[in-house]
């Protein structure tokens, strides 16, 4: 288990996540004023729209930079957008809620990370991880949470 999350690490490394979105420097970009600069060979061989086989790590402005765009233009638009960073997150735990569900689910957390990692690594079965969820689904008051949750989620999105 350890050898395929060491490949994932490695694949969603910094180095591996700029070749597959700007390939090699003095090939595919140039580097001006901090910026990756596509190079003809670039536009045409570099796609980063395609699915890639793994998770690779995300520059948080990759949606907003442009490689066709000055870096002023990219600049100005970070400044634009850093507004909805701050307004526009939404944490479904300050939204949807339960009583219930914050004073029960502490009592298991840990157990439950416990059991997963446990049924991850092979210690126990995925029987016996199943059998542990339904277990936990059949808590009274577990029950009872996931009902005050789902109200919650219908109050606040509909349907």
């Amino acid at each position: 288990m350890r050898k395929i999350l060491d490949v994932f690490n490695q694949a969603a490394s910094e180095e591996n996540s700029k070749a597959l979105f700007y390939g090699y420097e003095g090939t595919h970009h140039t580097v001006e004023k901090g910026k990756y600069v596509m190079t003809s060979v670039g536009l045409k061989e570099i796609q980063s729209f395609t699915n890639d086989p793994f998770s690779i790590k995300r520059n948080e402005w990759d949606k907003v930079d442009s490689p066709l765009a000055p870096v002023e233009v990219d600049l100005a638009n970070r400044e634009k957008v850093k507004v909805v960073y701050d307004t526009l997150t939404v944490d479904p735990f300050k939204i949807i809620r339960s009583a219930t569900w914050a004073a029960e689910w502490p009592k298991y957390a840990d157990e439950f990370e416990t059991k997963r990692t446990e049924a991850i690594m092979g210690k126990i079965t995925m029987d016996q991880y199943k059998k542990y969820i339904e277990g936990l689904r059949s808590n009274a008051a577990l029950k009872k949470a996931f009902v005050e949750l789902a109200q919650s989620y219908k109050e606040y999105f509909g349907g």
